[in-house]
């Protein structure tokens, strides 16, 4: 048995189905972990990519084979893996399908046959541990006699007949029927080939028969043999009904796990042990001081860490950012998760997983580039995160740790309580349930659920299924008529027949055309608006390359109907204005802050354009000045704008950006925004544009600011809109000076006013004194303003005069004590001050804060201060005389 690496494994993998077999392959490129298909949460398998063409409602490629090496991820939703991961030998957040796929070509024969020859001749697995199952057959489908019948034929090779059916195990629909993937689509019986891990000679000396394998656990079973290669016979179709018929050209759809073959290869324990993997579990056990194969729990922790790490850097890199719904909250989920187990292992939490980019990077970016392409923005993305959740574990720690002490084992955790711990901390779910777990407690995850709806906060990561796929109606429009063809780049009117009607209710129907005008929602731009006949468009939505039109209707309409489509000209001007702002808003964010940048959504239309990237800080001033200024200049040297129709190699070689959220056929359309002078921008896209950038006129960013960590957000405008803004921006700016013109003004008059009643007030302050009263040796004057002053004092002028008379009586060798009321614009001041010998006890009955505060409080207010000097307001003017007069002699 051959010892090969990981990457000899792909390599070799391949090279075989593409050179070494009669039936030669086509090599196709793993897809996005962000699947094509809307209704799915991730790429979890091989085959998802080659859907449509399953279904029949693509071509497939020629010839009609293919070989990948597919990324996927099983973590989040029904499917997810997250529990086992670690604590078995092979389950992973991501993992690698090996696969090798046939179009209505070969079939069973063929398919075991190229199986058998690739592990026991190109691998060199020892033939006396491999064992093969077929599907046993029940009361819905046959025993796959056929699977059996070629099985036999090629085990018998190398084994007596004997010894060859011993080695094929007969299993239930559970292990062996795939699919179908929804409700409804293709699926058929299965052929898996086992590994019989054992190290026991006397063991391997006899055949493992499908009787002892009946006869043991399955605990038992998994602890001796795994399962490398999963055979999808796809040969029948599941309809609505659940009756099953068989599928016109029959498929095959072929997995092998490439951690499972390298684990068995390698002659490890598991597959963290297999040299990828095993690369970043030792790095991380040095990082954090530990040793590898020492403590169990600790390798635990490690190996959990080290599958995250993985997993979160191939999401970022194909476009996936936290958040707090579907893929955003798997992401979020399994950084955080990754995050506690280091703050398990280092006592703290922080910046740590983002310096391990760099190594994931290293070890599979040779099969990977996209790693390369986007490794700042998974360290930025990653460090962020940490450092979020670094702010929250401690308290939401404490609080969950604090509630779970309240518990005892085997209770059951409030599930309200774990979503506010959820909404308020940060906490996902998942961690919940773990922490509870080790203490022996569950979860209510059924009350957590029904909190979060109740809440309006729902993650849809439960809404994604594979029905869109299955549905029949769709699948047959693409058989019958193909993908709607679309006309608009060319006109704006044609005459049309409805082929299809989706859905009629009261006032909305859903039709498909023959052909249509009007641009579907794609690409971030939205649908044309417009007119079939006399009704009104609403929508358009592209399904697997068919346009559903949405349209107002008051009548029937009926299949076969001839119509007359007309795009509303105006919008679609804007809408393509905007789009074509946004491609140049991309080369011009790009210019300033780097080729880093990268496009994470947009939304684009007649009213503006909507442009999201990756960044993990705001923009300056000054570079949002640049962008712009850079965007009108290239709108102002009048750059023609062209499309051309490319291969995808020729394309990427001449420089044109693809991004993750699109799926590229072999040809591909490229718009072309500039000349042999100045190129501005080259793209990869389906959308309508200008014809020269001088059709755009001018460009103004409205807004800047940040959309999830690590993306931010820019919203912009063109045209006369771009104008529009302008003038209402500096209307408004000479409305702000004006305002704050004014403002300064009234504050100079109040300011003159004060001084002017201030000289007044003072001038009268040998009037005031005349009035005070001696009470034991001390001076008390208690007044309203208003009793010497036409108008009541500012409370302002009233303390500086209270402070005034209460010098000049100090001045003349007395003590003085003064309380001072004033009721002036809808406010009443109370001023106290006394002699500071007066108020060295602090019950004296002079306290100028004890004072106030009473006077205050028949007014209906309150307030204080020191004992020798203090203010206090209060609202009820009326209730003043009654005040003072508490203080009077």
């Amino acid at each position: 048995m051959q010892k090969l690496s990981c990457q000899e494994i792909r390599d070799k993998w391949i090279e075989f189905f593409t050179q070494k077999v009669e039936l030669q392959h086509q090599h196709i490129k793993s897809a996005s972990l962000v699947p094509d298909n809307p209704t799915l949460l991730l790429n979890a398998a091989g085959m998802v990519q080659f859907v449509p063409i399953f279904m029949g409602t693509k071509p497939a490629p020629q010839p009609p084979r293919a070989v990948t090496v597919q990324k996927c991820a099983r973590v989040g939703g029904k499917d997810s893996d997250l529990e086992n991961i670690g604590r078995t030998n092979r389950h992973h957040s991501f993992f690698e399908m090996l696969g090798n796929f046939s179009f209505g070509d070969y079939f069973k024969k063929e398919a075991i046959a190229m199986a058998w020859r690739f592990i026991t001749e190109e691998l060199e697995m020892p033939k006396e541990k491999l064992y093969v199952t077929v599907f046993e057959g029940d009361e819905l489908n046959d025993f796959d006699q056929e699977a059996y019948d070629y099985w036999l034929e090629t085990l018998k090779q190398d084994f007596s007949e004997q010894e060859a059916q011993t080695r094929i195990w007969k299993m239930s629909r559970k292990d062996n029927f795939w699919g179908p993937p929804g409700a409804t689509g293709p699926c058929g019986p299965c052929s898996e080939i086992y590994f019989d891990l054992s190290q026991d000679s006397s063991k391997l000396a006899s055949v493992f028969s499908d009787d002892e394998r009946r006869a043991i656990s399955e605990e038992e079973f998994d602890s001796r043999f795994t399962e490398i290669w999963n055979l999808v016979f796809m040969q029948l179709n599941k309809d609505e009904h659940g009756k099953f018929t068989a599928l016109e050209n029959k498929n095959i759809d072929t997995g092998a796990g490439l951690e499972r073959i390298a684990t068995i290869l390698q002659g490890v324990n598991n597959s963290f042990e297999t040299n990828e993997l095993f690369d970043i579990v030792s790095s991380l056990a040095r990082e954090l001081g530990f040793k590898y194969g020492q403590d169990p729990e600790k390798d635990l922790y490690l190996k959990i860490i080290a599958d995250h790490l993985r997993c979160l850097c191939f999401l970022i890199a194909d476009g996936i950012r936290p958040s707090n719904l579907g893929r955003g909250y798997v992401l979020r989920m399994i950084i955080r998760r990754a995050a506690r187990f280091v703050y398990l292992l280092k006592g703290e939490a922080g910046e740590f997983l983002y310096n391990f980019v760099d190594k994931i990077k290293e070890n599979y970016s040779f099969a990977y580039p996209e790693l390369i392409q986007n490794s700042d923005s998974i360290k930025s993305t990653c460090l962020s995160e940490e450092k979020a959740f670094a702010k929250t574990i401690l308290n939401g720690s404490q609080r969950l740790n604090d509630k779970l002490a309240e518990l005892n084992k085997g209770d059951v955790l409030d599930g309200e309580f774990s979503f506010d711990l959820y909404s308020t901390y940060g906490f996902p779910l998942e961690l919940t349930c773990e922490i509870a777990q080790e203490k022996h407690i569950k979860v209510d995850e059924d009350g957590y659920h029904a909190a979060r709806k109740q809440h309006s906060e729902v993650s849809n990561s439960g809404n994604f299924d594979t029905s869109v796929s299955a549905n029949s109606e769709i699948a047959k429009i693409l058989k019958e008529s193909g993908e709607t063809k679309f006309l608009g780049y060319d006109s704006l009117e044609a005459k049309v027949k409805v082929i299809a009607v989706i859905s009629q209710d009261q006032d909305r129907i859903k039709v498909v055309l023959d052909k249509s005008p009007f641009y579907a929602e794609s690409g971030g731009q939205l649908a044309d608006k417009g007119n079939l006949g006399n009704f009104e468009l609403v929508d358009v939505k592209k399904i697997e390359g068919v346009f559903v039109h949405s349209i107002k209707a008051d009548e029937e309409i009926k299949l076969g109907d001839e119509l007359i489509a007309r795009v509303d000209a105006d919008n679609r001007r804007l809408s393509r204005i905007h789009h074509s702002a946004e491609h140049l808003l991309l080369a011009a964010l790009r210019k300033v802050l780097g080729d880093g940048v990268q496009q994470m959504g947009s939304q684009v239309g007649p009213e503006y354009t909507r442009f999201d990237f990756n960044l993990d800080r705001g923009l300056t001033k000054d570079e949002q000045k640049q962008v712009e200024d850079l965007i009108n200049a290239w709108i102002k040297k009048a750059l023609p704008v062209q499309t051309k129709i490319m291969q995808l190699d020729e394309a990427e070689a001449a420089g044109a950006l693809s991004f993750f959220e699109e799926k590229y056929e072999d040809e591909v359309r490229v718009l072309f925004m500039g000349d042999d002078t100045e190129m501005a921008s080259i793209e990869l896209c389906g959308g309508t544009h200008v014809s020269n950038t001088a059709e755009i006129e001018k460009v103004v960013m409205v807004s800047e600011g940040s959309v999830a960590a690590g993306v931010r957000r820019i919203k912009m405008l063109a045209t006369s809109l771009a104008d529009d803004f302008i003038k209402e921006r500096e209307e408004k700016e000479s409305q702000r000076i004006a305002e704050e013109k004014a403002k300064e003004k009234a504050k100079a008059e109040a300011k003159a006013m004060l001084k002017q009643q201030s000289k007044l007030a003072l001038e009268k302050a040998d009037e005031i004194l005349a009035t005070a009263k001696d009470k034991d040796g001390v001076q008390t004057l208690v007044f309203n303003s208003t009793d010497f002053f036409v108008e009541a004092l500012e409370a302002e002028v009233l303390k500086t005069l209270v402070e005034a008379l209460l010098s000049k009586i100090e001045a003349g060798g007395a003590k003085a004590f003064i309380l001072a009321a004033s009721a002036s614009s809808g406010k009443v001041a109370f001023i106290a001050a006394a002699s500071q010998d007066l108020v060295k006890d602090k019950n004296s009955p002079y306290n100028a804060s004890n004072a106030v505060k009473k006077a205050a409080q028949i007014c209906g207010g309150g307030g204080g201060g020191r004992p020798n000097f203090a203010q206090a307001g209060a609202k009820d003017a009326s209730k003043i005389q009654e005040a003072i007069s508490a203080f009077l002699l």
